[in-house]
């Protein structure tokens, strides 16, 4: 801080900047409104995904989208068409999904982050998973920037289907004498 400045005009300072800038982040009624905006889009792919459109689908992430997950990363639409098209070539291996556990929250202005679970319901067995997205406003529109998604066998399986982990007793602390 400036020299001369006593510890009240110091904090005084910094409590003024800090009230100047919290007024600048938007309000939580404008955050909703983001929010649905977001789910809007979600609601969208869903919708696009259960007629078997995967270029509507795509068509909800925007400018030079980001999706990683076991299987590697992929960059730009292009990349992430052929993605869902390589691994979900007919309506039989797409079946029918499902976002679940939606969470929304403030990235800044423009910036939305945004948790849930997919399931898929196929012929062949239902799978699932996790992701996190960020999405952001792009010329008015919101848009699926970076996807991280991952598969969970927790997600889509009846409970005894999922696996466990092992349960063996923890390893003793080392040292011990025992």
């Amino acid at each position: 801080m400036v020299a001369g400045m006593t510890f009240a005009m110091r904090m005084t300072t910094a409590l003024t900047l800090s009230l100047s800038l919290a007024a600048c982040v938007a309000s939580p009624v404008e955050r909703a409104g983001d929010f649905e905006a977001c789910r809007a889009v979600l609601d969208a792919q869903n919708q696009a995904w259960n007629a078997g459109d995967l270029e509507a689908f795509v068509a909800g992430y925007g400018g030079e989208p980001v999706f990683a997950s076991a299987d590697g990363v992929r960059v730009g639409m292009g990349e992430l068409l052929a993605r869902y098209q390589q691994r979900y070539p007919d309506r039989a291996a797409m079946g029918s999904l499902t976002f679940g556990e939606l969470q929304f929250d403030d990235l800044g202005d423009d910036h939305v982050l945004v948790q849930g679970t997919w399931q898929l319901e196929r012929e062949v067995g239902p799978i699932g998973g996790r992701y996190v997205l960020v999405m952001r406003e792009i010329d008015g529109d919101w848009k699926v920037v970076l996807d991280y998604t991952t598969s969970d066998p927790a997600i889509g399986k009846p409970a005894s289907e999922v696996p466990t982990a092992d349960a063996s007793p923890a390893p003793a602390n080392i040292g011990d004498a025992s």
